[in-house]
């Protein structure tokens, strides 16, 4: 079916069809494939590809290797801390994020975004 014009729809139907088509050399090459997060207007569309090893948990290794700069600790990764009368467990950081660098998460899944003084 030929399209006429790029949409956000068009554009993330075609993302699936490309992580359905490098199903195969995720599993040839054990890595996993994202595929998404581009950019599209009426004539065309940028979709970004990252490849990361299988079995590596990459917030953990941004934690460790970003850390220190808020004062924290290697093994304060995957606490639970409390805020507000809520529990969030540490999901990992944001480096850039000077203000609220800690991202957390709750019992539902959902990610909120904390200053490093919340594991101090």
């Amino acid at each position: 079916m030929p399209i006429t014009k790029i949409t956000s729809a068009v554009a993330r139907d075609i993302d699936a069809d490309i992580k359905a088509a490098v199903a195969s050399v995720e599993s040839k090459w054990g890595v996993d494939i994202n595929v998404g997060g581009g950019t599209y207007n009426a004539d065309s569309f940028t979709t970004k590809l990252k490849v990361s090893l299988s079995g590596v948990d990459m917030a953990k290794k941004e934690w460790d290797r970003y850390a220190f700069r808020f004062g924290l600790k290697d093994e304060q990764y995957g606490t639970i801390f409390h805020h507000g009368g809520e529990s969030f467990t540490v999901a990992g950081i944001r480096p850039k994020a000077r203000k609220q660098p800690i991202i957390g998460t709750n019992a539902r899944g959902t990610r909120y975004v904390f200053p490093a003084s919340v594991l101090k």
